[in-house]
């Protein structure tokens, strides 16, 4: 007996055919998702994200560059102020106090501010990243710098493009 007999006449499939996979390179594009002869039924099928646009990944940088240098100077000035009020002095200074409670507050912000940065670039976490445009305002002693990239991150944050970059 031939493998002939046993099929079922073509007509009873009706159009039906069987789909090759690893005969040319088609295989390639089905696994890669670039094959689209079913768009048209599932039109987000295939939907891939973009990511966050350009511009947003540079206020980015630019906002992890002032946090760091930020953390660097803030770190080093509580140091070298907390071995001056607490370690050669008896008695700390209420006003050296105050200010390390601000340089404390500020060495917080720099570090949301850094792991925002971080957020914007990878596209996660919008809400941080709200946060961390205005922890890099609050992080720095030249208020221009900090400042100009806090408000320049807040009006590319919140445009919709942006916005739906995000996961």
């Amino acid at each position: 007996m031939h493998d002939d007999e046993y099929q079922l006449p073509r007509d009873r499939y009706d159009d039906y055919e069987p789909r090759r996979y690893r005969d040319d390179d088609d295989y390639d594009d089905r696994r890669r998702g670039r094959y689209d002869d079913d768009d048209e039924d599932y039109p987000s099928r295939h939907f891939r994200r973009q990511g966050v646009p350009w511009y947003a990944n540079l206020i980015a940088a630019i906002m992890l560059g002032i946090a760091a240098l930020a953390l660097l100077g803030n770190g080093t000035i509580f140091c070298v102020g907390f071995h001056a009020e607490f370690i050669r002095n008896a008695r700390p200074d209420p006003v050296g106090v105050a200010i390390l409670a601000l340089l404390a507050v500020a060495i917080v912000s720099s570090a949301v501010a850094i792991f925002a940065g971080y957020c914007i670039i990878v596209g996660r976490r919008y809400w941080l990243a709200i946060v961390g445009s205005v922890a890099v305002m609050l992080c720095t002693h030249v208020f221009i710098l900090g400042l100009a990239a806090g408000v320049v991150a807040l009006v590319l944050l919140l445009q919709r493009d942006v916005k739906e970059a995000f996961r």
